[in-house]
């Protein structure tokens, strides 16, 4: 069962013993919270208080994975933390970020002989 992303579910909610949302993190009517309400009144303004300029909530995320494989994480665990459901939509997606893939396959190719002009 996938879950949505939403924001507070009452701690009183869980001290009766109530069942948890479909969310992870609710609203407080434990439905997910509206995000065009997110984007305008906490992105926005989060962003450009770490001066950044606007850009589109899920640009965010490939932000993460591409910083991540420039660090030269490996490209499973971006998969894990993006939740692919496999690597190669992952290798797909972000290999020309992948920093050493293209030098390190040339590298295993045998030497050739020098030619003389």
């Amino acid at each position: 069962m996938a879950h949505t992303l939403c924001f507070a579910y009452p701690l009183s909610a869980l001290k009766k013993g109530e069942p948890l949302p479909e969310c992870v993190f609710p609203n407080q009517d434990g439905k997910p919270h509206n995000m065009t309400n997110v984007r305008n009144r906490i992105f926005y303004r989060a962003c450009e208080k770490a001066g950044l300029h606007r850009r589109r909530l899920h640009s965010t995320r490939h932000t993460f994975a591409t910083l991540l494989l420039q660090q030269g994480e490996s490209p499973v665990y971006v998969k894990e933390q993006l939740g692919h459901s496999s690597i190669t939509m992952t290798v797909d997606t972000y290999k020309h970020w992948i920093p050493s893939a293209n030098r390190d396959a040339v590298n295993k190719l045998p030497s050739l002989p020098q030619c003389e002009p």
